[in-house]
């Protein structure tokens, strides 16, 4: 897209440095995705354009490392042994009050409607590695900063009042919380070791069900959207009451991760190539 030199350079000088035998980042990642990109590290390509966002959320990180912190733990990388490898995971910050936070560069739609179980799993992981080194952990939450963000849109319902928000995340059992390390660390050992892996759950995959939306016509935006036609029908119905024209859209439901540029792992994943192939087949019996 023409980009500028400096943006393409701060693409691509990543500073992440590879530790242990796994991340945290890549221990909740699927095992597939993690696979397929190892193996096709070199075929990979991403478009610059497709990392901006990527880029704003290291900034904000860079920016609030060097934010001082009076009795905390910023960006500490700790390390603990499961299963016989090295997970390394770099929490963002560690209170003396036993928080422990993480921050994240969002849209307002991935803040409000997207419960992010990765956030839930990311999260516990740290918790486990800060209590390995002998720190209690007594809460989780993170620190959202919403790129999309407008004033404008606060007089609506449940829209955030404001561009940065804390969501408190679940502290899970610490036996719940071990248990699922171990269990990641044995399914990425087996598909590094082996090449055979499960494939992506409908939620790894990001899977957004059929929708009907009813809008205003002429609008985009939809004034609510419903899992099924006939809800939708009756809401319609009862605006003609009102005199007002709203319309029914389908919306068609789709492996968000895998069709929408989400897993550079795709154009080698025999899953997304057949969701993609269905989605075609779909479309031209419509």
């Amino acid at each position: 897209y023409g980009l500028p030199a400096p943006l393409v350079e701060a693409v691509r000088r990543d500073s992440y440095t590879r530790e242990g035998q796994i991340s945290v980042t890549e221990l909740i990642s699927p095992p597939q995705k993690a696979f397929l990109e190892r193996v096709h590290d070199e075929e990979i390509e991403i478009d610059v354009s497709g990392q901006v966002y990527a880029l704003l959320g290291s900034s904000v990180h860079a920016m609030l490392e060097r934010a001082s912190v009076d009795n905390a733990f910023q960006e500490e990388r700790l390390k603990i042994r499961a299963g016989g490898w090295m997970v390394t995971g770099k929490p963002d910050l560690f209170d003396s009050d036993g928080v422990l936070s993480d921050f994240k560069v969002v849209s307002v739609y991935s803040f409000l409607l997207n419960e992010k179980s990765d956030w839930h799993a990311q999260l516990n992981v740290y918790r486990v590695l800060y209590e390995a080194h002998g720190f209690r952990v007594n809460r989780l939450q993170i620190i959202a900063i919403l790129r999309d963000w407008t004033k404008r849109r606060t007089i609506e319902p449940d829209y955030p009042p404001a561009p940065a928000l804390v969501k408190t995340i679940p502290l899970w059992p610490y036996e719940r919380a071990v248990a699922y390390i171990k269990s990641r660390v044995e399914m990425h050992k087996k598909a590094r070791e082996t090449g055979e892996f499960p494939e992506c759950t409908a939620e790894e995959r990001w899977q957004r069900n059929d929708a009907w939306a009813v809008k205003q016509r002429g609008n985009k935006r939809a004034i609510r959207v419903f899992d099924n036609e006939d809800s939708a029908q009756l809401l319609v119905d009862a605006s003609k009451i009102k005199s007002e024209k709203l319309e029914i859209e389908f919306r068609p439901g789709k492996s968000t991760r895998c069709q929408d540029g989400y897993c550079a792992a795709a154009p080698f994943c025999e899953q997304a190539k057949r969701l993609l192939r269905a989605e075609e087949v779909e479309e031209e019996f419509a």
